[in-house]
């Protein structure tokens, strides 16, 4: 039995561990832990009315959906339009 025991801990037996690389695209690598960690689901903010949002990446590298950037440049009542690279009144 004690020969196991020293086997197990010289052959690295123990907690499981990751390395970064091999993390999926829908994970994230825990450095705490030392393993790749499923990324919280994606869900659409609650933008100003006539705002879109787009889809980033946070400091882990999870998706994250944030409001449209331009739409904190247009006043209440109003969208960026793409077209006109101006404020629109939404209809």
């Amino acid at each position: 039995m004690a020969i196991a025991l020293v086997a197990c801990a010289q052959a690295g037996c123990g907690e499981a561990s990751d390395d970064p690389s091999d993390c999926t695209p829908d994970q994230y690598y825990d450095e705490a832990r030392g393993l790749c960690q499923l990324c919280p689901s994606v869900s659409a903010p609650t933008c100003r009315e006539g705002c879109g949002f787009t889809i980033a990446r946070d400091e882990r590298g999870c998706p994250q959906a944030r409001c449209a950037v331009a739409c904190d440049l247009c006043p209440q009542g109003q969208a960026f339009s793409e077209q006109t690279l101006s404020c629109q009144p939404v209809d």
